[in-house]
């Protein structure tokens, strides 16, 4: 707004505090975050499970401002699948049997053909 009268002070008007969350300083390992707005009122910062976690990762907007948000849901997945004795497979490679982080390499067996691929057990040791 203009001044009224000679040396008056001008003001400025248009700007709004913006209450805003902050990144945990010490996040839990298992958790790939994804920030996209930090705003209180706008906030959307999503969670999930890396690789070798299971769950659902949820994340909750800081109570006030300049604190950090919260994240929960994920927790280690230590169940172990065991090696399948298949008929018409020839198992390569096992680098993990972690049912969450399973890495198996396998071919099929002389006179079989396709393309194997391994999938996690369903319980732990199956």
């Amino acid at each position: 707004a203009p001044c009224t009268s000679h040396g008056e002070a001008y003001h400025v008007i248009g700007c709004e505090f913006v209450e805003f969350c902050y990144s945990p300083s010490n996040l839990p390992d298992g958790y790939v975050i994804s920030e996209r707005k930090l705003e209180r009122e706008i906030f959307d910062v999503t969670a999930a499970c890396e690789r070798g976690y299971m769950g659902a990762g949820v994340t909750a907007v800081c109570a006030a401002h300049g604190q950090p948000y919260s994240v929960q849901g994920c927790q280690r997945d230590y169940a172990m699948c065991s090696s399948p004795n298949q008929e018409g497979y020839d198992i390569v490679t096992e680098d993990s049997l972690e049912r969450s982080d399973l890495r198996v390499e396998a071919t099929c067996a002389q006179h079989y053909d396709g393309s194997p691929k391994a999938t996690p057990c369903q319980n732990d040791k199956e």
